[in-house]
């Protein structure tokens, strides 16, 4: 079991949402980030110098089945590692067939993220499938209070342990509604046995926790998606390494 699993989707027609906890098939959304981004580039913590803590980076998301692609506008971005500046606004597109662009929000940087073939030094990677919390294990009811504020209550937990890296977590939070409150990944379940953030080792900790009240099902004009020249015109790459099929990579 790899980050495969829940980052290998194609397109699928719209149908009837079933309701949560599967997602809407298109989806618009405003979240507060934690940890470095973008997390597999060899910069720095990130723009928010890796906080766990306070109030966390703006990011905005647009997220679509129908299209197979995602957009994730990040506030604060470590650069530096790929060739560019730290703190600046970025923004993460994933389009259909695998292909993927990290790209500064001033369209002056870019690079290839992701490539429409997975090889043996780097993943193939899509937007996330709307019922990805269908691999992990439910474990039940926890005491939940976000770091940033939005929500303090009961929430619903679920977690999966990836075999390949064999101390590699990945979870995700609902309210009691199913509807999404938190996902992340780390060398933890979440928490760290004290209860914590403070979760030590590779690969790094991050999450990012949504805005309860800007999760909203939608219809996405496909020019959120389009691809910028800055993008079509680059030669960067900044591509996943492979610790998607068992062999080891940098994270």
């Amino acid at each position: 079991m790899t980050c495969t699993i829940g980052h290998a989707a194609n397109k699928v027609a719209r149908g009837t949402w079933e309701g949560f906890p599967h997602w809407p098939y298109e989806v618009t959304y405003n979240a507060s980030g934690y940890g470095p981004y973008p997390f597999w580039t060899g910069g720095p913590g990130g723009g928010s110098s890796g906080k766990l803590s306070g109030p966390g980076v703006d990011i905005q998301t647009w997220w679509s089945a129908v299209q197979n692609a995602e957009r994730l506008d990040h506030a604060s971005c470590s650069l530096s590692g790929v060739g560019y500046k730290d703190g600046t606004p970025c923004t993460h597109l994933f389009i259909d067939n695998g292909l993927a662009y990290l790209f500064s929000q001033d369209q002056k940087f870019c690079c290839q993220s992701g490539e429409t073939t997975a090889t043996k030094q780097h993943c193939r990677l899509t937007r996330p499938q709307r019922d990805f919390m269908d691999v992990f294990e439910y474990k039940g009811e926890i005491d939940y209070k976000s770091e940033d504020g939005l929500y303090n209550g009961k929430a619903k937990k679920y977690t999966m342990h990836l075999t390949f890296p064999p101390n590699f977590y990945f979870w995700y939070a609902t309210d009691m509604n199913d509807k999404p409150l938190e996902q992340g990944e780390g060398p933890c379940e979440m928490f760290s046995s004290s209860g914590d953030r403070n979760c030590f080792g590779g690969p790094k900790m991050l999450f990012h926790q949504y805005h309860p009240d800007s999760f909203k099902e939608a219809n996405i004009s496909a020019s959120v998606f389009n691809v910028p020249d800055v993008c079509k015109q680059t030669t960067n790459k900044c591509l996943f390494p492979n610790f998607c099929s068992g062999r080891p990579g940098p994270r």
